[in-house]
C-alpha cells in the first residue's frame, strides 16, 4: 500500500511582507477587469479578459512605491523605470528565500484585490523554466487552500505549434492565468 507524500508549506511573514510591498504599490487601484467583445454571431459571443488599466497616474504610483521604500528603510526613489509608459518593478531577493512562492502569493493577493487575473512569468533558461514549473504545480493545492481557486499555468514555447490553445485560454477566461 503506497502513500502519497504532500508537501506541507508554512507561509514566512517576510514572505507576506514582500507580497504586501507589492501589492500596497498599487493602493488605492480599483477592483475589476477588463472584458472585450472580439467576435460575435446570432447567438454567440466571444470575448476576451484582461486587467483593468492602472486607476494611478504615475506620480501616485510614484508615490505609494516612496511610502513602502521609507517603511522599509530604503531611500525613495525619485523616478521609476518605465512609468509614463508601462511601468515596470525589479523586486530582489536572496537565493533560497523563496522568490517563486512570493511571486505566487503576490499574484494571488493581486486577483483577490485588485481582480487582476493575467500574469506572465518570464525566465532567463530552460532550466529555470522547469523549476518554476514544478514549483507552480507543488504548491497548487496549498494556494487552493489559502484562497479557494488554482492558477491555470502554461508554458509558451515559440517551438511548439500548440500555443495558440494555450493562448486562446489565457485570453478567454476571467481565472487567474499565468
Amino acid at each position: 500500500m503506497a502513500t502519497e507524500i504532500k508537501l506541507q508549506f508554512k507561509q514566512q511573514a517576510y514572505q507576506t511582507d514582500a507580497t504586501m510591498a507589492v501589492v500596497d504599490c498599487f493602493d488605492g487601484q480599483g477592483k475589476g477587469e477588463r472584458k472585450e467583445i472580439v467576435a460575435r454571431t446570432d447567438l454567440f459571443e466571444e470575448s476576451i479578459f484582461s486587467n483593468k488599466k492602472l486607476d494611478h497616474s504615475p506620480e501616485q504610483l510614484l508615490k505609494n512605491v516612496q511610502e513602502i521604500q521609507k517603511e522599509q528603510g530604503l531611500e525613495p526613489s525619485k523616478t521609476l523605470a518605465g512609468l509614463h509608459l508601462k511601468p515596470h518593478f525589479s523586486i530582489e531577493m536572496e537565493t533560497g528565500t523563496g522568490k517563486t512562492y512570493v511571486y505566487t502569493k503576490t499574484m494571488y493577493e493581486l486577483n483577490q484585490k485588485y481582480g487582476w487575473s493575467k500574469f506572465i512569468i518570464m525566465v532567463p533558461s530552460v532550466a529555470i523554466r522547469e523549476g518554476v514549473h514544478k514549483s507552480l504545480e507543488m504548491t497548487a493545492d496549498h494556494f487552493q487552500e489559502v484562497y479557494g481557486k488554482k492558477i491555470r499555468f502554461s508554458i509558451y514555447n515559440t517551438q511548439n505549434k500548440s500555443n495558440i490553445v494555450n493562448i486562446k485560454s489565457f485570453a478567454n477566461t476571467s481565472n487567474i492565468e499565468v
